[in-house]
């Protein structure tokens, strides 16, 4: 069964928080609060990876998270709430206790979340650990979008759609000019040619 969300476990995903609310808005999420010299402030959002379509699924089942985001975009924690995995009965709870969650602290949403690159995955358990980072980052990035002040013109290199909105913004001659289009010229027997154009995206 799917662990409850409580607000114990919510303070584990977003230990900085003094209070949250209920889940709400469009994306879902549960806004988290601290206080400050001024009152109670915003400090970030809490979100489950399920309540963001498509979910990832792993190695039989989709990977239900629940992770945090403060107001810089970066992941304040996560906690797996559900998955299903042949492995577990050999080993155990592994996604809580390999340290496999521990690295998602700090991690800004326009990192790669790549196994194997900027993520340690969990041995003998590749298509879940995949699965789970591939989830935490695309919904953190939707997260990101439509509650964080500023994040769009805050995205690095890494974030897929900032680079399809810079793209958007060009002409076809700008794109050629810049080296985004690759073209190639190949004669025909007819003695005609055929011109195309490759752009990778």
């Amino acid at each position: 069964p799917s662990l409850p969300v409580t607000p114990e476990l919510m303070l584990e995903v977003f230990p900085k928080a003094s209070r949250f609310s209920e889940k709400s808005g469009s994306p879902p999420v549960i806004t988290a609060y601290a206080d400050s010299v001024d009152g109670e402030v915003v400090v970030g959002y809490l979100f489950e990876t399920k309540d963001y379509p498509p979910e990832e699924v792993g190695y039989s089942a989709p990977i239900e998270v629940m992770a945090g985001l403060d107001m810089s975009g970066s992941v304040t924690g996560i906690k797996v709430l559900f998955y299903r995995e042949s492995y577990r009965s050999i080993r155990g709870d592994f996604l809580a206790t390999e340290n496999f969650p521990n690295q998602f602290e700090g991690k800004s949403v326009t990192d790669g979340f790549r196994v194997g690159r900027d993520i340690d995955g969990v041995s003998r358990a590749t298509i879940t650990s995949w699965a789970l980072s591939r989830g935490v980052r695309n919904a953190g990035r939707e997260v990101a979008q439509a509650y964080l002040p500023g994040f769009a013109l805050a995205k690095g290199g890494t974030n897929e759609l900032y680079a399809l909105e810079q793209l958007g913004a060009k002409s076809w001659q700008d794109l050629k000019a810049e080296n985004f289009v690759a073209q190639l010229t190949v004669p025909q027997t007819d003695g005609t040619q055929l011109d195309l154009s490759f752009v990778f995206i």
